[in-house]
């Protein structure tokens, strides 16, 4: 993913640590801007897959995407970085708000106010900002998929395990994968009895077995 790529060469020049959460740059502001339009995408995405339409009164916006906490519970998920220790992020916490005009992120809406006044919001578009901004999006694709955009098997190495047979020790060969990912899942919601499902992967091709979700 060419946003984390990105991020990592950002990490060449400003050190990883929570004093510097509020440097900010034209290099952050650009960054956080792409990272929110690859979220809004991926909303949008959920959206439609569920054939979500839009009242006459309503637009796109964050607080239509907050809905999604229903169905996906992003505000229960939190995240670690690798790179910038002792600090958890919470990018969606925001969206258990019970107060609609309090549920924007604070990353969100330091990306909105930069993209309707660059000049006077550039010091919003913070280090700290687009951090939560990138965890967000790694939030959204495991609450979708249950695996991150950055879980790329790093390696794939030999390893030499013992099993029993009959009461004989047999060496076999087996592989573990290793992996390099930039997050860190810390919490991640539970789901009672009755919000599990099941499926019935005999018929998985059969379109009648979906449901959309009532977002």
């Amino acid at each position: 993913m060419n946003i984390k790529h990105d991020i990592l060469d950002l990490l060449s020049y400003i050190e990883p640590d929570i004093s510097n959460f509020p440097v900010y740059s034209i290099k952050i502001l650009s960054l956080l801007t792409q990272t929110c339009i690859a979220m809004e995408s991926l909303f949008k995405s959920i959206l439609k897959a569920n054939k979500f339409q839009l009242s006459n009164r309503e637009k796109m916006d964050i607080k239509i995407y907050s809905r999604l906490d229903k169905t996906h519970k992003l505000s229960d998920f939190s995240v670690g970085i690798s790179l910038v220790l002792d600090h958890i992020f919470e990018p969606f916490i925001s969206f258990s708000n019970s107060d609609i005009n309090k549920i924007s992120p604070v990353f969100y809406h330091a990306y909105n106010a930069s993209k309707h006044d660059s000049f006077g919001s550039f010091k919003r578009a913070s280090f700290e900002n687009l951090l939560n901004a990138f965890a967000g999006l790694f939030v959204v694709h495991v609450s979708v998929s249950g695996i991150g955009f950055d879980t790329d098997p790093a390696a794939i190495l030999p390893k030499i395990r013992e099993i029993d047979v009959d009461g004989i020790k047999v060496k076999i060969d087996s592989y573990e994968s290793k992996t390099n990912s930039f997050f860190n899942l810390v919490g991640t919601p539970s789901w009672s009895d009755e919000q599990r499902y099941d499926v019935d992967w005999g018929s998985i091709t059969d379109k009648s077995s979906y449901k959309n979700l009532d977002i």
